[in-house]
């Protein structure tokens, strides 16, 4: 049980590490810092962003806007300001929808957890830490299972099964 949690807090950090390296850029876009907004964050943007024209296009546009952007003071002000203007600014609305747009969690993490809740339930409590471990692995991979055929597994399980019943009644 405890190397399914420290697998899944792990992988959480490295997830969270990875997407500070990849959106620390996208900090000086937003009110507040987007005078500390760089050629080299816009590059960095745009290898991140789709169908961005060009580093130097984008930075322009933001530094058009950036006085606008630094009197409001929530995102969603910036946001209805785009939807008005937002087709004189393609490469910036795109940057900023592409934020929106980011998905907070993470689905492999969450469906790990959910599925322990799912078997660690109060009929299976008494199960040792190795067959959580497994019944939980095969859970929340379900998909890779479902390719195994099973049938074979349960043939050697019924020859084992077999095996030790010969022996039980022959002692």
């Amino acid at each position: 049980m405890r190397e399914i949690l420290d697998y899944l807090i792990v992988s959480l950090s490295e997830y969270y590490k990875m997407i500070e390296e990849k959106l620390q850029h996208f900090s000086n876009i937003i009110p507040g810092r987007v005078n500390q907004l760089t050629l080299e964050n816009a590059s960095k943007i745009t290898e991140i962003v789709p169908d961005i024209s060009s580093a130097e296009l984008l930075h322009s546009e933001i530094q058009l806007l950036k006085h606008g952007i630094d009197s409001f003071t929530e995102f969603s002000e910036v946001i209805n300001k785009l939807k008005i203007i937002g087709s004189v600014y393609p490469n910036a609305t795109r940057v900023y929808q592409f934020l929106l747009t980011l998905p907070i969690t993470v689905a492999k993490n969450e469906r790990s957890f959910s599925k322990l809740k799912i078997i660690k339930n109060k009929l299976r409590s008494m199960l040792t830490g190795d067959k959580m471990e497994w019944l939980i692995l095969c859970s929340a991979e379900r998909d890779l299972l479902e390719k195994v055929d099973s049938s074979k597994f349960a043939e050697e399980w019924s020859r084992l099964k077999n095996r030790r019943i010969k022996i039980a009644s022959k002692l």
